[in-house]
């Protein structure tokens, strides 16, 4: 399997990367009514990082979602292809493209797939806080789900 590897730019408007997001809207059915959304890892599967260990220790009855340049991913698909296979590192310079694509791919999976929560864990700091804060507000006015969270404030 090919390895692709690139900017944001590259990932986010890779063919592949289409093809897998259409393949998981398509396909999964979530488990829970709370979906638990935090930032991809360099470890793969994301499942072993030190981070997403204590997430999955310390949280249940919830879904686990990755969030990253890949797009929006259940992490039942983070062995499928191509989510063992990229790398790109978020650049400033794709800052504003990041957010857009970001923000609209959780817009999308969360009008499609019914939750009634959403946990987005984002730092202040990072350009996903700002898809967590926009995506949330738009779900819960136009009533796809009751409430959601962007944390750490």
């Amino acid at each position: 399997m090919k390895k692709i590897v690139g900017n944001d730019e590259l990932i986010l408007n890779h063919p592949i990367m289409i093809q897998a997001q259409e393949k998981i809207l398509e396909d999964f059915i979530p488990k829970n009514k709370i979906a638990f959304v935090s930032l991809c890892t360099a470890t793969r599967p994301y499942s072993s990082s030190r981070k997403w260990k204590k997430f999955i220790q310390e949280f249940k009855d919830v879904d686990f979602i990755i969030c990253s340049n890949a797009g929006i991913i259940p992490i039942e698909y983070e062995t499928d292809y191509p989510f063992l296979s990229y790398d790109a590192h978020g650049e400033k310079k794709y800052d504003e493209m990041y957010i857009v694509y970001t923000t609209r791919s959780l817009m999308r999976f969360f009008m499609m797939k019914k939750y009634k929560y959403i946990v987005f864990n984002f730092r202040p700091t990072l350009r996903n806080n700002k898809s967590g804060h926009f995506a949330g507000k738009y779900l819960k006015k136009r009533k796809y789900i009751e409430d959601y969270i962007v944390t750490p404030t």
